[in-house]
Formats: C-alpha cells, structure tokens, sequence
C-alpha cells in the first residue's frame, strides 16, 4: 500500500506531511550552506587539509533552479553584500524538459543511495571523506547505462511532441 498524497516515507518509515520549503527558508538553507562552507576554507597560508579542504580565496559557485521559491530567494541573496562578496550564485537556463528528466532522474538515485549510506546522524567534519563516498556512490551507481535509457527516452519525448503540433504530451504518450 502507498502513502497518501502529499506525504512522504522517512528512511526510519515513518509518514509525515511532504512541504517544499518557501523563498525564506531556502534562503536560510543557503546560508546555513555557505556557513558551513567558510569553515573549511583555509587562512591565508594555510595549507588544505582534512578539516579545511578548500584554499584560502576559495568562493563556491550555487545554483538554484528557476522554481518560484528560488527565483524570490536568488533575490534576496543579490541584494546581500555579504552573500555576494563569499560566494557566486548562478543561473540555469529555462527549465527544459529534455534535459530536466535525465538531470533529475540521475540526482534523485544519486541522492538516495547517498542518503541510505549516510546514515541518520551524518558528520560534516570529515568533508574530503564525504565527497569521496559521494564519487564512488556516483561511479558505482550513475552507470553509463542508466543514463543512456533516460536520454533515449528523450527521443519519445521529442517524437511526442512533434505528433502534439509541439505541445508536451501527456504522460502516457512520451
């Protein structure tokens, strides 16, 4: 039996009230993010290394896609001079179909099999050892195969809509 609409199954099995979160709390998000980012950014004449793995001058690059709750919040961050001076925020292109189901589909199996080897109390301190779990997660299970069969279906997509005078189909048809 599946959840009901609008839920959503813990790792633990518990059932509780899905909620995309609004502009305000990614914007907290964000900067909880960058937060913990500056920790490990090292001094100037610090050498990278385990707790600090990125060099003194390091500025990341976010990118938030063009839903409504990141567009408000992409604001906000811009008219922070804080914000601004620490990190990078760029924008993705118009949301496209085509390439929006092959990048959601390979981060959504990318995300679950990180999640079911995290564990439910992750630890942050060990960042170089974190990524290095997510690279062989990625390697492991984002398989040249997987990716190959959702941009084939593209090519359904594609023909799906050319047979709808180019307006997306309904499910069934791509």
């Amino acid at each position: 039996m599946s959840p009901p609409a609008h839920t959503q199954v813990t790792r633990k099995g518990v059932i509780k009230a899905a909620k995309t979160p609004n502009s305000d709390e990614i914007v907290d998000i964000v900067r909880d993010l960058l937060a913990r980012i500056q920790k490990c950014i090292c001094a100037a004449g610090e050498q990278p290394c385990a707790t600090k793995p990125f060099p003194a001058g390091f500025k990341p690059r976010i990118s938030l896609d063009n839903a409504a709750c990141h567009t408000r919040a992409k604001a906000v961050l811009r008219e922070d001079p804080a914000f601004c001076a620490a990190a990078e925020l760029v924008d993705l292109p118009p949301w496209s179909p085509d390439l929006h189901k092959v990048i959601e589909h390979t981060h959504a199996n990318l995300q679950r099999v990180f999640l079911d080897h995290l564990g439910d109390s992750p630890s942050y301190e060990d960042v170089p050892a974190m990524f290095a779990k997510l690279q062989q997660l990625f390697q492991k299970h984002i398989t040249a195969e997987s990716v190959q069969k959702d941009v084939l279906s593209l090519q359904h997509t594609a023909e799906a809509i050319i047979k709808c005078d180019g307006y997306y189909p309904d499910k069934a048809l791509r």
